[in-house]
């Protein structure tokens, strides 16, 4: 059973209530009231004559916990209550710096690794932000470019120069319930902080606990996969919490006078009610979507993974195409270089290109071919699956996304596959006609339900949007064309 005990402000309290009640410290009605409290059922005041009092409730118990000594929970909320005192007014909490694990350096991160390349000027001006007033850092961008990944290193390097602590949770976890109640209490007790268990049907009453606890303590909480816990409907988007709990607890971490925490969340699709709260809060939260990785920073994965980018210029040729045609997406890559070191290629790049560059020309064929005006057509891309580990790796969680928004939102879904035979950059209103070609539109379908289709794959980070020529465009992220074009082939 839990022990606890009075901090040094609460054996003041504990003194003047004493006094208040004018009873002898040795006097057995102390535990008299303190028995009808553990056991209510049983007649105590008669029993005392005997010296029968209930489990814990003993005059060296009570003398323990006069003097700030550790003692079982129930009989230490039973003698604050004999008192008349709040025992959470009373008790002396852990150490914010023994609170959660064991220490920062035992954190084991998903993601984050020696590996890690660039961004550099990005983690500069984000942890200037959670240093400021940043509350809620918002990370967003399809399955695989480095969201997670992004999170751990700021939390690494804050732990690094600050004394917060760190507590994580990933909602891509199907074991853990994802619900407010749940998690909420299971943060609290990390904190050492005791959940009755009438308070778990309570969720007011964990949401100002939590609030309170975050507000004036230094921690940084990391919650990953945001889109797991988000739902909707066609005409309002799928980013709303599907417990609205959540929605007030990220309302309340706003709305607070001060808060000492800092929360980062990763998510595919965008949390608009985080949005929607947040207007009113525009110094106390960032969204920031993120993309792939620069030419330099690949070059500088590929040398750091094990591959000589400077024994042969055709070598290095090579791999800056690969990294162009997967527009420095980090998860593929990675994947790439670890297949190229390992056998049978032992880091022979030129044998790579050998046996699987003819996946990659056919990408740049296709973007070369766009751009010289054959903007559509219905090419067979396998960048996200032309070796066995792409497959497990990378196509695996394309999958996972297309299949939520088609489970989700089944015309976005439509549009999204139509619009994988544009090879570039192309008109918004390009794509909206593609939907005029497909016979099973409800008939009340109109202009403003196509947009609405629009924004469900912007809020997913399904579409990139451009400006070439002073002219507003979209398109798909190359990995995202390649398996949505496999899935129009079955439509």
């Amino acid at each position: 059973m839990p022990s606890l005990k009075a901090s040094s402000l609460g054996l003041i309290k504990i003194k003047q209530a004493r006094k208040e009640k004018d009873w002898n410290v040795d006097d057995p009605q102390w535990l008299v009231e303190a028995s009808k409290i553990i056991e209510p059922d049983k007649n105590w005041q008669d029993d005392k004559l005997y010296n029968i009092f209930a489990p814990g409730a003993a005059l060296p118990t009570w003398k323990r916990f006069l003097k700030g000594q550790a003692i079982s929970s129930n009989t230490f909320k039973a003698f604050c209550q004999v008192l008349n005192l709040n025992w959470e007014d009373v008790v002396e909490r852990p150490p914010v710096d023994e609170v959660v694990s064991q220490a920062n350096s035992s954190i084991a991160f998903s993601a984050y690794d020696d590996n890690w390349v660039g961004k550099q000027e990005l983690l500069s001006q984000l942890i200037n932000k959670l240093n400021s007033s940043c509350r809620i850092l918002i990370l967003t961008g399809i399955t695989g470019i480095g969201k997670s990944a992004t999170a751990e290193k700021l939390v690494f390097e804050l732990l690094l120069k600050n004394c917060h602590q760190f507590i994580s949770e990933n909602f891509d976890n199907q074991k853990q319930a994802p619900d407010f109640i749940s998690v909420g209490a299971k943060w609290l007790d990390k904190f050492g902080i005791t959940i009755a268990s009438e308070e778990h049907k309570e969720p007011q009453q964990i949401l100002n606990k939590l609030v309170d606890y975050l507000q004036n303590n230094e921690f940084i909480v990391q919650m990953d996969s945001l889109e797991e816990i988000l739902e909707g409907n066609e005409e309002e988007g799928w980013s709303n919490f599907r417990d609205e709990w959540w929605s007030k607890f990220f309302h309340a971490v706003l709305s607070s006078e001060s808060f000492r925490s800092q929360l980062i969340l990763t998510s595919q699709d965008l949390p608009t009610s985080i949005f929607t709260h947040g207007s009113r809060y525009q110094n106390f939260w960032h969204y920031q979507p993120l993309s792939g990785l620069t030419e330099e920073e690949q070059l500088e994965l590929f040398d750091k993974m094990g591959l000589d980018i400077k024994a042969d210029t055709s070598v290095k040729g090579y791999l800056k195409r690969i990294g162009s045609a997967y527009e420095g997406h980090p998860l593929a890559l990675r994947v790439i270089t670890g297949e190229i070191v390992s056998h049978p290629f032992n880091g022979n790049v030129l044998a790579y290109w050998s046996q699987y560059g003819d996946e990659i020309v056919e990408v740049e064929k296709a973007i070369e071919e766009g751009k010289a005006g054959r903007v559509s057509a219905n090419d067979t891309l396998k960048l996200h699956n032309y070796t066995q580990k792409l497959k497990w790796s990378v196509r695996s969680r394309l999958e996972k996304t297309l299949n939520r928004l088609e489970k989700d939102a089944y015309y976005a879904y439509i549009l999204l596959c139509a619009a994988s035979e544009y090879r570039c950059a192309v008109k918004e209103s390009w794509w909206l006609n593609l939907l005029q070609h497909w016979d099973d539109l409800p008939e009340s379908w109109n202009e403003y339900k196509s947009q609405q289709l629009l924004d469900i794959l912007r809020d997913r980070n399904l579409i990139e949007e451009v400006v070439e020529n002073n002219e507003y465009l979209i398109r798909q992220h190359n990995l995202i064309r390649s398996i949505a074009l496999e899935h129009l082939k079955k439509l």
